[in-house]
C-alpha cells in the first residue's frame, strides 16, 4: 500500500475515534469478554499518570477487520506493563485485603495493574481516553 494511502487511512481512523457506549457493567460480563478475546494481541494504548488511568487495546489481525476490545483501568495504584505482547491471557481478580477496594489485572509478567475500577468494551473504531478524564 502506498505511503500516502496509509496516511489517509490513519487520518480517517483518527476522525472516527469515539467512546464506546457499552462498557461492561458486571464482573460476569467482563470475564466473558476477556475469555472471548483470549489469545489476542495486546498493547498499551494510552496511559495518563495524572488521572491514574490506563487504556489497553486487544486485537486480532484479520483482513478487513478493525475490531478491538479495550480494557479501561481507573484509579490505578500500581502499573507495570510491556507496551505490546502476543497471546493475551488477562485475568482480573478482586484484592480482598485492600481498602479501598482494589482489582488486580494481570497477564503473567507482561501486565500487572492494581486499580479501583475495571471496564471493557468492544469497538470497531479506535478509541482514546476522553480529554475530561485525562
Amino acid at each position: 500500500m502506498p505511503r500516502d494511502q496509509r496516511s489517509l487511512e490513519y487520518c480517517e481512523t483518527k476522525k472516527k475515534t469515539m467512546w464506546p457506549s457499552k462498557w461492561t457493567k458486571s464482573a460476569d460480563e467482563l470475564i466473558k469478554l476477556l475469555e472471548h478475546w483470549d489469545g489476542a494481541k495486546g498493547e498499551v494504548w494510552e496511559y495518563s499518570a495524572n488521572q491514574r488511568q490506563l487504556l489497553i487495546r486487544f486485537f486480532r489481525e484479520r483482513p478487513n477487520s478493525h475490531s478491538s476490545m479495550f480494557l479501561l483501568c481507573r484509579e490505578c495504584r500500581t502499573v507495570h506493563f510491556q507496551t505490546y505482547w502476543l497471546d493475551m491471557q488477562v485475568r482480573v481478580s478482586f484484592k480482598t485485603d485492600s481498602q479501598p477496594r482494589a482489582y488486580v489485572v494481570s497477564d503473567g509478567e507482561r501486565l500487572r495493574i492494581e486499580c479501583a475500577e475495571v471496564f471493557a468494551a468492544e469497538s470497531d473504531v479506535l478509541i482514546r481516553l476522553p480529554d475530561k478524564l485525562k
